[in-house]
C-alpha cells in the first residue's frame, strides 16, 4: 500500500519534487509533437504534464489526514446511492451541487474513498495545468512553483473550493471570448458546490481590464481602503454570513480570534506584482494575457493582505487566484531577458526553501 502522503518525510517530499521536476524539465524543453501513425496526438510538453497530473492525483488519493480530508471521505461514505434516499439526504443541506457530485461518483464510478480522492484530485490538478498550458509558455515551470508554493497540498484540504477553483481556471476561456452568459451560468452552478463562488461573478469584468491602467490602480486603491477600514468591512461581512453555512467564521473575522496569515506569504504574492510593474511595457508587448494575469494576482494579494490582519479565513479565497500569481511570476521572469536561466534557478531555490516553511505550517513535519 502507498504511504499516506500526509506523513511523507521532508526527504520523501523533495524526492517527489525531484522526480516531477525531471519530467517537467524534459517536457518543457521539448518542442516535439507525438504522433500515432499520421495522427497528431499532443505535444511532448502536454504529455509530460499529463504524466505529472496522474502521479500527483495518484499520491493525493492515498491521503487520510490532510486538513478536512476525513470529513470529505465521511460525507462520501454516507452518501446514499439510491435516488430516493439521496433526495432525503440533501433536503436540509446547502451546496447541494457538491453532494450531487459525490452521488454521481459513488453510484456510477465506485464507492472507494481512494477512487473518490483520485477523481477529485485529478479534476483539481487538471484545471490548474490547463490554465498554465493555455496562458503561459512555461507551463511546467508554473506547475513546479504550484507544488513548491504549497498550493498542491492546500488543494487537498478544501475539496469543494478546490474543485470550484479548478473549474474557474478552465472557465477563464469564457471571459477571454466574452461569453458572459456561459460564464454566469457556470458561476451559478459552482455556487451550488461552494457558496463562495459568488465572488467569481465580478471576475468577468475585472479580468478583462487592461494591465496597469485605470482598473488595476482602482484594485490597488480598494485593497488599501479595505485594509484601513477593516473593522467596518468585517462588521458588514459578519452580517452577510449570518444564517449561512459559514456563520461560524463570523466571530473570528470580527474579533480576530482566527489568527492571521504569515507576512512571508504576503511578500511572496507581492513580488510578481512589483516585477510586472517594472517590466510592464515589455510584458504588454509579449503577453496578450497580461491584464488578466495581473488583475487576478492583485485579487490574490488583496485577500492575502486581509488575511494578515489576523483572519486567515480570507486566505481561503486565494485558492481561486493563486494560479494568476504563479503565471504572472513566470511571465515576469521571461520578460527579464538578461540572466533568465539564472533567475529560473534562483526562483526554484527560493521556493524549495519556502516549501519547507509552508509544509511545516500546513502538515507540521
Amino acid at each position: 500500500m502507498i504511504m499516506d502522503i500526509a506523513f511523507f518525510s521532508i526527504v520523501q517530499w523533495y524526492c517527489l519534487i525531484g522526480i516531477l521536476g525531471i519530467i517537467i524539465g524534459f517536457a518543457d524543453s521539448s518542442k516535439k509533437v507525438i504522433y500515432v501513425g499520421s495522427r497528431r496526438i499532443c505535444t511532448c510538453q502536454a504529455f509530460g504534464l499529463g504524466i505529472c497530473c496522474l502521479i500527483m492525483s495518484g499520491l493525493a488519493a492515498y491521503r487520510t489526514n490532510i486538513g478536512d480530508t476525513p470529513n470529505y471521505t465521511n460525507i462520501f461514505r454516507n452518501t446514499p446511492i439510491f435516488w430516493t434516499d439521496f433526495k432525503n439526504f440533501v433536503t436540509d443541506r446547502s451546496e447541494k451541487g457538491f453532494y450531487f457530485l459525490n452521488y454521481i461518483i459513488k453510484k456510477y464510478i465506485g464507492d472507494s474513498s481512494h477512487i473518490y480522492l483520485f477523481i477529485t484530485s485529478f479534476v483539481i490538478i487538471l484545471g490548474v495545468i490547463v490554465f498554465f498550458y493555455k496562458y503561459t509558455e512555461a507551463a511546467g515551470m508554473c506547475l513546479l512553483i504550484y507544488i513548491l508554493s504549497g498550493s498542491y497540498v492546500s488543494g487537498m484540504n478544501g475539496i469543494r473550493q478546490s474543485i470550484v477553483a479548478a473549474t474557474f481556471a478552465i472557465s477563464v476561456i469564457f471571459i477571454r471570448e466574452k461569453k458572459i452568459i456561459y460564464y454566469m451560468l457556470l458561476c451559478l452552478i459552482l455556487y451550488t458546490i461552494h457558496n463562495s463562488a459568488i465572488i467569481l461573478i465580478p471576475m468577468y469584468w475585472i479580468l478583462n481590464m487592461k494591465a496597469w491602467k485605470k482598473g488595476s490602480y482602482i484594485l490597488v486603491g480598494i485593497t488599501g481602503i479595505l485594509y484601513v477600514v477593516y473593522p467596518v468591512f468585517a462588521s458588514i461581512l459578519v452580517n452577510l454570513l449570518q444564517g449561512s453555512t459559514y456563520e461560524v467564521y463570523g466571530n473570528g473575522i470580527q474579533n480576530f480570534t482566527n489568527g492571521g496569515a504569515n507576512i512571508i506569504r504576503l511578500l511572496v504574492l507581492g513580488l510578481p506584482i512589483v516585477l510586472s510593474f517594472m517590466f510592464r511595457k515589455k510584458i504588454e508587448k509579449e503577453c496578450q494575457y497580461f491584464g488578466m494575469l495581473l488583475n487576478g494576482a492583485l485579487m490574490n494579494f488583496m485577500f492575502m493582505l486581509l488575511a494578515t490582519i489576523r483572519s486567515w479565513i480570507f486566505a481561503r479565497f486565494c485558492m481561486y487566484f493563486n494560479v494568476f500569481s504563479i503565471a504572472l511570476l513566470v511571465v515576469c521572469i521571461k520578460a527579464s531577458e538578461k540572466n533568465k536561466k539564472m533567475l529560473y534557478v534562483l526562483c526554484i531555490c527560493f521556493y524549495l526553501v519556502f516549501f519547507y516553511y509552508e509544509m511545516r505550517a500546513t502538515i507540521g513535519f
